[in-house]
């Protein structure tokens, strides 16, 4: 995981960054997805492909860190002395085919 100062320096170099562009880096680690210990990867080395992916879905739909329907995401852009803000953004989470 990189700090932000490392991050835009890294991307300056390959993409021309202005001012109010977002940059989507990804989920910092404890979020969400929980990767298994080195220990229980070795153990699912010996299953069955199928068996490993199932043991793994089945792990992570049990985790209360994923978002789910009727969860509330807010975003908000201001900088630290308020003269710019850009608002709040909410998004609730509605669950396909529901």
């Amino acid at each position: 995981m990189f700090g932000p100062a490392e991050t835009l320096t890294e991307l300056s170099g390959v993409q021309d960054l202005f001012a109010g562009d977002l940059i989507a880096t990804g989920t910092p680690a404890g979020c969400a997805l929980s990767v298994p210990s080195s220990f229980r990867q070795k153990i699912a080395a010996l299953l069955p492909e199928a068996t490993k992916w199932r043991m793994f879905l089945a792990v992570q739909a049990a985790r209360r860190q994923y978002l789910k329907s009727g969860d509330v995401v807010e975003a908000t852009i201001v900088n630290a002395s308020g003269t710019i803000d850009l608002g709040v953004q909410r998004n609730v989470v509605v669950e396909e085919g529901l």
